[in-house]
């Protein structure tokens, strides 16, 4: 019987042993120091484009949103709200004008500041069409016929620039391009919402085409291992 009891025992301390080792190894393991790092953060600015045609000022808004909607499933950054301000002070103002308590109030100058600015443009955002066939006639008495192809393609340029320095992180750049064959979009009917809302233009080939081109930015953007801006050391060391 006391053998037992000694054998117990000693099974008891090995096992200790073993837990405590496995609970230190995982509080210094890299996903735990990783945790205690603050993450750098990013403003996503309105789209701009080069050389498009139909280009709207609205759509610079919309596709900023379809960004912001992946950008901030991301691990490597937190994304800073940069399209809706407006929507962001008229909540502060309601303080200031009596419509909320002032213990209610959002206070004026809490926002974050953002390490980087994430910036696009679009280089190409469009279709490409092709007729075959004309006036030659087939057989069966269907008479002159055309096809017309059209392949939409759209190419976004992107940069992370340090706000603090104007810099353009290296290796935080790039082109991407999203090609789709199917019809187009009307822009004419598009009532200058966001187009992520849009089930007319996600379902389009431009839309899919823009999906695509954005995808591949995200595939490169969350293997970046982003430092904390220059901002955020200068402020760190001011505390």
């Amino acid at each position: 019987m006391q053998f037992m009891k000694t054998v117990s025992l000693l099974v008891s301390s090995a096992c200790t042993v073993v837990l405590g080792t496995l609970a230190l190894g995982l509080q210094s393991s890299p996903a735990a120091e990783k945790s205690d790092k603050p993450l750098p953060t990013v403003s996503v600015a309105k789209s701009t484009s080069q050389n498009v045609a139909q280009w709207q000022p609205a759509m610079g808004e919309g596709l900023a949103q379809m960004i912001i909607t992946e950008l901030v499933k991301l691990e490597n950054m937190k994304v800073l709200e940069s399209v809706a301000l407006d929507d962001l002070r008229e909540e502060q103002e309601l303080a200031k004008r009596g419509e909320v308590s002032e213990a209610e109030g959002v206070k004026v100058g809490g926002w974050k500041g953002a390490d980087y600015t994430f910036k696009t443009v679009f280089t190409r955002f469009g279709a490409k069409e092709a007729n075959y066939g004309g006036g030659g006639g087939i057989p069966f008495g269907f008479g002159g016929f055309s096809v017309r192809r059209s392949e939409h393609e759209v190419q976004i340029d992107w940069r992370i620039i340090d706000n603090a320095t104007r810099e353009i992180i290296q290796g935080a750049s790039g082109s991407a391009v999203g090609l789709e064959k199917g019809g187009g979009f009307n822009f004419g009917s598009w009532g200058g919402h966001g187009f992520s809302g849009d089930r007319e233009f996600m379902d389009s080939a431009l839309g899919k085409a823009t999906v695509k081109a954005i995808a591949q930015i995200i595939a490169k953007v969350k293997v970046l291992k982003l430092a904390p801006g220059t901002r955020a050391v200068a402020a760190q060391q001011q505390v």
